[in-house]
């Protein structure tokens, strides 16, 4: 699946000043916390109206919001999206464009803002919001079990694979400084452009030479016949990999929503990067 980067051009949003409004019997004013993350939200009145009328104003205002996490500790982002969401109760249009628009930036796999962290606080929030409903609720459950996995930070789930000698393995007997995760799909015309584009790459050939990263390249959920068919297009100095217990899926150790699907790991086993572009691995190591 083509990842696709898209930007909104920046627009000046002028409302008028709203008035702190009741939700859940108590005042959820977007004027408290740290004003560098919510002053994005303060000219809003979050209601039915505005979402109608001025979608594009309120989703650029989102981008902004979103982009600007990174300078800030994750327990002011999470103090931010809290107000955030609590203030977007009070209007249910609000708040399910808001819910939806978090998901499309921060989860899905096309998204330059993909980023796990900051969607398990998102969703975290949510799983305490009076208006999802049971259905729901288990759906985000499912989906923050999924996102807490393999966190950067942590140590990356275990599985074991065939590789296309005929060698068993699992990941924890393989030993390097580095560790470069691809998950990929026989059949992805995306993956076979950039497996071609990382044989190509100075960096990522320097470091292999070197013996400093070690790459993975595993097909966890595609077809034996398919896999073996598509070895000539796996690089000779990788380890190329076929899942054929189908644990990675079937305990679903990894959320893969889109192939590739790039993890760094150090010698420790331990997440560097998660689900990346290769470029960013690229920089990891050229910087």
């Amino acid at each position: 699946m083509i990842r696709v980067y898209c930007l909104f051009s920046l627009i000046c949003l002028i409302f008028s000043c709203q008035s702190d409004v009741k939700n859940n019997n108590q005042d959820v004013s977007l004027t408290n916390g740290n004003p560098g993350l919510n002053h994005y939200w303060v000219k809003y009145k979050f209601n039915a109206n505005e979402v109608n009328n001025y979608p594009d104003l309120i989703e650029q205002s989102l981008v902004d919001y979103i982009a600007q996490f990174p300078v800030f500790q994750m327990d002011e982002v999470r103090e931010s999206l809290d107000l955030l969401i609590k203030r977007s109760e009070h209007d249910s249009v609000f708040y399910k464009f808001l819910k939806d628009k978090f998901t499309n930036y921060l989860y899905h796999p096309n998204s330059p803002f993909r980023n796990d962290l900051y969607y398990e606080q998102v969703l975290r929030v949510y799983n305490n919001s009076p208006l999802l409903s049971k259905e729901e609720l288990q759906a985000n459950a499912i989906i923050l079990d999924l996102v807490k996995k393999n966190q950067v930070g942590s140590k990356a789930e275990n599985f074991d694979f065939e590789t296309d000698d005929g060698q068993f393995y699992d990941l924890y007997t393989l030993e390097a400084e580095y560790k470069l995760l691809v998950f990929y799909d026989p059949l992805c015309a995306h993956c076979k452009e950039i497996i071609s584009a990382m044989r190509e790459s100075v960096v990522l050939n320097n470091l292999i030479e070197t013996n400093v990263v070690k790459v993975i390249a595993i097909d966890g959920v595609g077809d034996y016949s398919n896999w073996k068919a598509y070895q000539t297009n796996i690089p000779i100095k990788w380890l190329n990999g076929f899942n054929k217990s189908r644990t990675i899926n079937n305990n679903k150790l990894y959320s893969i929503l889109a192939y590739p699907t790039i993890y760094l790991l150090d010698k420790d086993y331990i997440v560097l990067l998660k689900d990346v572009y290769f470029s960013v691995v690229e920089n990891y190591f050229v910087n």
